[in-house]
């Protein structure tokens, strides 16, 4: 499997999964609380909101090495790069 497949493949997973918790969240704000029995943030849905966003801030990046090595592939029309 080459790079920008996996980075493909783990963008849009991160991205799914933080759109999956946002829901959840916005459903369930305290669906940590539930799922682990601690309760971290009070029950204010601090916590959860953050771990949604690191998620979207994650998947982002990861999109966007894509997105670069893509221009970098098609700019260049190197062989050597699509093959990393």
């Amino acid at each position: 499997m080459s790079r920008r497949r996996a980075l493909r493949m783990l963008g849009t997973t991160l991205a799914s999964l933080a759109a999956a918790l946002t829901i959840i969240t916005v459903v369930r704000p305290d669906w940590v609380e539930r799922w682990q029995r601690v309760d971290p943030d009070g029950g204010s849905g601090a916590v959860e909101w953050a771990v949604g966003l690191a998620l979207l801030g994650l998947s982002c990046a990861v999109l966007l090495i894509c997105l670069r090595l893509e221009r970098q592939v098609a700019s260049r029309g190197d062989a050597s790069v699509e093959k990393q």
